[in-house]
Formats: C-alpha cells, sequence, structure tokens
C-alpha cells in the first residue's frame, strides 16, 4: 500500500476470488466545516483474466483486442476491447434493443449490478431479474425491496448510472 497526495494504491493479490465493495471517503482539513464525501463501488476478483489476440477485434471498431486492452479510457464500465464508442453520453443495452442516450454534458455509465454480474466481460448495461435478486443484496441493505416476484420485465431491463459533468466541471473552476 502507497499513498501520496492524490493517489492511493493497495495490493489486490491479497483477496480471494470474488465480489467485492470498497468504500473510499475523502474529508478536507483546511476548513472548520471538514466537508467530506463517501463513494462505495463494487468490484470482482476475477478467476481468469480475458485472452486478447492481435488477431481478434471483438467489438468491431478496427483495433485488435490486444490493442485496446481491458482498461475503461472512457470510464464507461465497458473495457476498451468490449466497446465499441467511446461517446459517453450513449451506452449499449444488449442485442435486441436501441442504445440509450443521454444529453451532452451528461455520462453515461454501465450500473453496479450490471458489473458484478458480468465481470470483466461486461459490454452492456443489460440485466436480468436473476442478476438483481443476486447482485442488489450486495449493493444495498435493503436487497428485500428487490424480489418482487409478480414483475415481469416486457423488455431488458438496463441498469446504469448518469452523471452531470458539467457541474462537475463547474464545481472545480469555481
Amino acid at each position: 500500500m502507497t499513498t501520496t497526495a492524490y493517489t492511493f494504491d493497495f495490493d489486490l493479490q491479497s483477496l480471494d476470488i470474488g465480489d467485492y465493495t470498497a468504500q473510499v471517503e475523502v474529508i478536507e482539513t483546511n476548513t472548520a466545516e471538514q466537508y467530506g464525501v463517501m463513494l462505495e463501488f463494487p468490484f470482482t476478483i476475477a478467476a481468469t483474466f480475458p485472452s486478447l489476440s492481435d488477431n481478434t477485434d471483438t467489438d468491431f471498431d478496427g483495433f485488435s483486442d490486444l490493442l485496446e486492452g481491458v482498461s475503461d479510457s472512457d470510464l464507461d464500465g465497458i473495457p476498451d476491447y468490449l466497446d465499441d464508442d467511446a461517446n459517453t453520453a450513449i451506452l449499449p443495452t444488449g442485442t435486441s434493443e436501441q442504445a440509450i442516450s443521454t444529453l451532452d454534458g451528461y455520462r453515461l455509465t454501465v450500473g453496479d449490478i450490471a458489473k458484478l454480474a458480468n465481470g470483466h466481460l461486461v459490454n452492456t448495461g443489460t440485466i436480468t431479474l436473476q442478476d438483481v435478486a443476486l447482485y442488489a443484496p450486495k449493493i444495498d441493505n435493503n436487497a428485500l425491496l428487490y424480489k418482487d416476484i409478480y414483475h415481469q420485465p416486457i423488455q431488458e431491463m438496463v441498469n446504469f448510472n448518469i452523471e452531470n459533468t458539467i457541474a462537475k466541471m463547474v464545481g472545480l473552476h469555481s
């Protein structure tokens, strides 16, 4: 584990394979009020790592999987080798539905349930009722609220987050 003024690194090798939730809290120390913010995010330690090839282009964007790698350069929750669009105002929903989109200045990202359900293979925000039943309790302590036995979706369910990037930029410059 190392820390600097702006980063915090920790070694994941000591964790077993499975699903985890990380919690980060930042509190300012330069004011009497000591305002703070807390962020929780799920992550998975997978048993296998995707085998990427220079001869394969899984997302059909013209770049090999090996060249793109497993990083998420546009921060939408989809690894680059599975992400054919760097526009974060658009998020794929699955094979039978049109992508969802938002206005410029907003970012769509894959939701926590979709990330946990699909791990390093997440390429869409689409989830199933089984995903909700299995992964909602890992995200929310009120998990029983998600078990509606009478709910029957009439189309694909999409789990996503939306954030206002303009407000964040204004906040940084004020």
